[in-house]
């Protein structure tokens, strides 16, 4: 099945581009996609943004077909044609 993937921000310089497509075999998990996603100098997708206790760091967001991803959605299947979304967190400043 084909997936379809933006990297932003410094997510995409890791990677080293930004509008792409993978293959994977029917049946992949969200935790598989990214752990296909190689970085340009060393690990992948799921090592940049999932720390060693299984949760997100709160530093990237990553949203698969617009829905934003939690540490309990890691293990989501993933559907021909989905669209995994990865950047950077933004925070916005406090309005006074």
């Amino acid at each position: 099945m084909i997936v379809n993937i933006e990297a932003m921000m410094n997510v995409g310089r890791a990677i080293g581009q930004n509008n792409f497509k993978m293959i994977l075999p029917e049946g992949s998990k969200l935790s598989d996609l990214l752990k296909s996603i190689k970085l340009q100098e060393k690990g992948n997708a799921y090592e940049l943004m999932v720390g060693e206790d299984g949760h997100l760091d709160s530093h990237y967001t990553v949203l698969l077909n617009e829905e934003q991803v939690d540490d309990r959605t890691l293990d989501r299947e993933i559907k021909d044609h989905d669209l995994l979304i990865m950047m950077d967190t933004v925070h916005t400043g406090t309005i006074i």
